[in-house]
């Protein structure tokens, strides 16, 4: 988690001023729009994974805890993969 957040600290910005030499075209914003969206619905995916994996140990309920581990770890790295 600490990787995909250093990662999205330090990435660069893509901002381009009102009266910048250098201008972002409609289709370049339409596909980091969409790039967005995506790594909002990965984390929100994520998010949900984590929240399940977590009311069931609460529960007191440990079946299949190993695959519900591995599908948290396989959002992490679909994550990580994505930015």
């Amino acid at each position: 988690m600490d990787r995909i957040s250093e990662k999205i600290n330090h990435a660069s910005y893509g901002y381009s001023g009102f009266f910048d030499i250098v201008k972002i075209k409609e289709e370049h914003l339409d596909r980091m729009i969409a790039y967005d969206n995506q790594l909002i619905d990965e984390v929100n995916a994520l998010t949900d994974a984590i929240d399940a994996l977590k009311t069931q140990l609460i529960g007191g309920d440990y079946t299949n805890l190993k695959e519900k581990i591995q599908a948290v770890t396989d959002k992490f790295d679909l994550l990580e993969s994505g930015i």
